[in-house]
């Protein structure tokens, strides 16, 4: 089974069964090392036991927000703009 994820300016979900339509468009996601920062909190939503439409709205919905807390952030900047998110969330 394949299951792709595009991340742009409405990203989607696209899965044999089903598909998820995320738009927010967050123009500070484009920018290089946004990618792999989502490709690593969705690995980590998934090795926690998230679903995966659970664990791809969830590491898009906290990357869309630590890129909103800078007008252009870079990819050094998302470590600590995901801590700052989460303190926010617990």
């Amino acid at each position: 089974v394949v299951n792709v994820l595009v991340k742009g300016p409405v990203s989607l979900l696209l899965r044999p069964e089903s598909s998820l339509v995320l738009p927010a468009p967050q123009a500070g996601l484009a920018t290089a090392g946004s990618g792999d920062c989502l490709g690593g909190v969705l690995l980590a939503a998934l090795a926690r036991g998230l679903d995966l439409e659970t664990a791809v709205s969830v590491s898009l919905g906290l990357l869309h927000k630590a890129a909103a807390a800078r007008v252009h952030p870079e990819a050094r900047d998302f470590p600590d703009l995901m801590r700052a998110a989460l303190s926010g969330i617990a």
